[in-house]
């Protein structure tokens, strides 16, 4: 599994300060499982969600927002 360090500059995965994972120009290689891991006192919480890109598209994203254990995440799709 590649881990991603959201404090350097050199790549194109962002971490908004929402919480939100931004990914400038996704295209096919960025199809992946990706896994969250949120720990604190209380304990640790684990989601993985799977990214498949298909191709580019020259459409405007299209956004939803989803709740995930009571925080609001913004989805870009086409």
């Amino acid at each position: 599994m590649n881990k991603i360090d959201f404090f350097a500059t050199d790549h194109k995965y962002m971490l908004k300060e929402s919480g939100s994972l931004f990914i400038d120009k996704a295209d096919v290689t960025d199809t992946a499982r990706f896994l969250c891991v949120v720990e604190n006192p209380a304990g640790v919480v684990t989601r993985e969600i799977t990214l498949t890109v298909h191709g580019m598209s020259t459409q405007k994203a299209k956004r939803k927002t989803v709740d995930v254990f009571g925080k609001k995440f913004e989805l870009g799709f086409a």
